[in-house]
Parts: structure tokens; C-alpha cells; sequence
């Protein structure tokens, strides 16, 4: 008899417009989980609505409000299996309006993906006192999530005339993120090293 999988729960989380519905759609569909004729039904009604970078959000952006003002308003959840792991994907709202929400999605996460946008303003952004980055690891954090990872969206959007350098490094054996861009840093593992992240 085989062994059961092991269930875990993987919140996307971060500042409104990171992308993290767009990267956990196309992650999904990558994965098998949506068919190419739901994908390509998704592509045409995206681009009647001239929002065709939204494809893939609206995997899991189903809310008539959500496709229209394009940002996520209620968690929505999808399932996938790997070998080991059966994993249920719950995609948080990053607005401020809908913090409530991502609470409550944040709440039954085992783990996180905090997503952050690579891109200058974005990332300026989200990392301020006014974004969510912060609030959101503080808020998983607090819920019980002990275990995030952090991906950089956005980074095809650069060339190298911006002399925008990516640095990954380990800190406290926790997967950190460092952006450089024009001579400003701006770190990111301190504030998460702060609030209690690190290897479990």
C-alpha cells in the first residue's frame, strides 16, 4: 500500500500588482492543472477585455470585480500533486482594502510564497511603510507561517542600462533577497530575519 501524500498549503502573498495571481495561474497551468482550451478560452475573453496580461491571473481571479478593477479581491484555491506532496495553492489578496481577506487565507497556510516586484517603483513600493511586503510576512508570520520563500517577479522587464543587480545570499540559513539598483539598497532579509523568520 503506498504511503498517503502530505498535505500542505501554500499561501501567495505580497503588495497589490506584484503578480502573484499571474505566477500562481501560470505555475497551475504549467503544472497541468488547467487544459490548453480553458487556457486559450481565458486568453480570447482577456483580450476582448484588452487585459491580455491577465490570462493567467484569471486562472484563479474568477470575480467578475476582480477581472474588471484586476486585482484580487477573495482568496481562491487550487490543488496540485507532486510525488510526495499534495499542495493546495491559496492566492491572497495583496490590496489594503482586502487584508481581512488575506488574513484569513494566510491563516490555513502551512507555508508562503511572498512575491515581490523586482522592478524599482514596485519594489519601492511594496518594501514602504504604506506597502504590503511587510505587513504580509509580519501578518504569516504571526499566523504561524514559519517558512517563506521569497520570489523576484518582474525581472525581464530590465536591461542592463539599470544596473539593477539581483543578489541572493543565505542569511541565517534563511533565502534571503537584496536589491541594488543606482548605488540605493534596499535589504529585505533583516526585516524578515526581525519578525522571526529563519530555517526551520
Amino acid at each position: 500500500m503506498d504511503k498517503e501524500k502530505v498535505h500542505i498549503n501554500i499561501v501567495v502573498i505580497g503588495h497589490v500588482n506584484s503578480g502573484k495571481s499571474t505566477t500562481a495561474g501560470h505555475l497551475f497551468y504549467k503544472l497541468g492543472g488547467i487544459s490548453k482550451k480553458e487556457m486559450d478560452t481565458l486568453e480570447n475573453k482577456a483580450a476582448e477585455l484588452n487585459k491580455d496580461s491577465f490570462k493567467y491571473a484569471w486562472v484563479l481571479d474568477k470575480l467578475k470585480a476582480e477581472r474588471e478593477r484586476g486585482i484580487t479581491i477573495d482568496n481562491s484555491m487550487l490543488n496540485f500533486e507532486t510525488t510526495k506532496y499534495r499542495c493546495t495553492i491559496i492566492d491572497a489578496p495583496g490590496h489594503r482594502d482586502f487584508i481581512k481577506n488575506m488574513i484569513t487565507g494566510t491563516s490555513q497556510a502551512d507555508c508562503a510564497l511572498l512575491i515581490i516586484d523586482s522592478t524599482p517603483d514596485g519594489f519601492g513600493a511594496g518594501i514602504s511603510n504604506n506597502g504590503q511586503i511587510r505587513e504580509h510576512a509580519l501578518l504569516a508570520y504571526s499566523l504561524g507561517v514559519k517558512q517563506m520563500i521569497c520570489c523576484c517577479n518582474k525581472v525581464f522587464i530590465f536591461s542592463a542600462l539599470l544596473k539593477l543587480y539581483l543578489i541572493f545570499y543565505f542569511y541565517n540559513s534563511f533565502m534571503s533577497l537584496i536589491i541594488i539598483y543606482l548605488d540605493r539598497w534596499m535589504p529585505l532579509a533583516p526585516y524578515l530575519s526581525s519578525i522571526g523568520m529563519k530555517k526551520l
